[in-house]
């Protein structure tokens, strides 16, 4: 009976609390500062119980990985050396077609001129 006394005495003494005490109640362990927006929280580690790796074993792809953006890199710039040549070559076509066409209007104007002397001797023949 002593034990049924017992427990009779923790259910009477579990009943004086309410659910609103617990608000009320603190934990013995620290809190943890309220989180500004600026500064971030470390996050834990988290630890897989399987086998540990060597370090060889995690960076044994790295190197293929490497090789392969280096191939890749050296490839695209490949292709801007060849459209900055192309450009360059496109300028320098520019630049010749629009000396031609100064050239041209200048002998334009040099046809038209002799073809005013030639109309004028020509008048004055009639």
């Amino acid at each position: 009976m002593s034990s049924a006394g017992k427990s009779a005495r923790s259910v009477k003494s579990a009943s004086k609390f309410g659910i609103s005490d617990l608000a009320n109640v603190t934990s013995s362990k620290k809190k943890a500062p309220a989180a500004s927006p600026s500064v971030s929280a470390p996050k834990a580690s988290i630890r897989g119980k399987g086998k540990k790796r060597k370090a060889s074993d995690e960076l044994q792809g790295f190197p293929l990985l490497r090789q392969q953006f280096l191939d890749y890199v050296n490839e695209k710039l490949a292709e801007i050396e060849t459209y900055l040549g192309n450009v360059e070559d496109q300028e320098s076509q520019i630049a010749d077609l629009q000396q031609m066409g100064v050239l041209k209007d200048l002998k334009i104007g040099d046809l038209e001129k002799e073809l005013r002397v030639m109309k004028a001797e020509a008048a004055q023949r009639c």
